[in-house]
């Protein structure tokens, strides 16, 4: 089928980065979601704030020892976030 309206390249480009931007965003939200419901109601109590920047999750919490045991799991965390959003969202997590 043909387009009545004639589009620049310019703005097809500008559509695509658009598109692409809102499904990453849509991305690290539900990182937030699968958070809550990988480690459960407990380490969410304590979990102060996050979010994602530069493929890197933020997750500020509330106790130093705890901070301590989730950094010996970095990894499982960050593969099993990734594993239910479908794709490699975050390449690590900080926690502050």
């Amino acid at each position: 089928m043909r387009r009545s309206k004639t589009v620049t390249i310019g703005e097809v480009i500008r559509e695509i980065l658009k598109e692409r931007n809102m499904t990453q965003k849509r991305r690290e939200i539900s990182i937030e979601r699968y958070w809550n419901q990988l480690v459960g109601p407990l380490i969410v109590s304590y979990t102060d704030s996050m979010f994602v920047r530069n493929r890197v999750l933020y997750v500020k919490l509330k106790s130093a020892p705890l901070k301590n045991e989730l950094m010996y799991k970095r990894q499982m965390l960050v593969d099993s976030l990734n594993k239910e959003v479908g794709d490699k969202v975050i390449d690590k997590i900080a926690f502050l």
